[in-house]
């Protein structure tokens, strides 16, 4: 997949200063530099392992068919495929930590190893009514 997207280095604890407003930046450079955006909005945690204050790579972006030019500020990445351990997660975001907490006590339980990659894709979003948000959670896992 092809990724155009915004990159910050942040932490969970601040976070909360791109939602809303960075998402429709990427939408906006994306469309203004004649991409077509194929699917949801994308945010990807490199590095992150769970602490609030650790620093990781942020990566916010919109998947697009192909790159018609740079634009300053952004970069278009392929996201490889990998494999995952996945949950959707319906509600509000202030509720997303319960889903990561189920779903990383079942990659443990099964053996397996996250790779310190964690990926939301959000499927639907309603700030008016937040209960009604779907969120796609990908938890990147290490090769057998």
């Amino acid at each position: 997949m092809n990724l155009f997207c915004y990159t910050a280095e942040t932490t969970i604890t601040e976070v909360g200063q791109f939602v809303r407003t960075k998402p429709l930046d990427v939408y906006r450079a994306a469309i203004n530099a004649g991409m077509e955006v194929h699917g949801p909005q994308y945010w990807i945690y490199n590095g992150f392992d769970g602490n609030p204050n650790t620093r990781f790579t942020l990566q916010i972006g919109v998947p697009v068919d192909s790159i018609t030019e740079s634009v300053a500020g952004y970069s278009v990445v392929a996201i490889p495929a990998t494999e995952c351990a996945i949950a959707v997660h319906n509600g509000a975001w202030s509720e997303l930590a319960a889903s990561y907490e189920k779903l990383i006590g079942e990659v443990l339980a099964s053996g397996r190893s996250l790779s310190g990659i964690a990926r939301e894709a959000y499927l639907h979003i309603d700030f008016n009514n937040p209960k009604n948000c779907r969120t796609e959670i990908q938890l990147g896992l290490l090769p057998l």
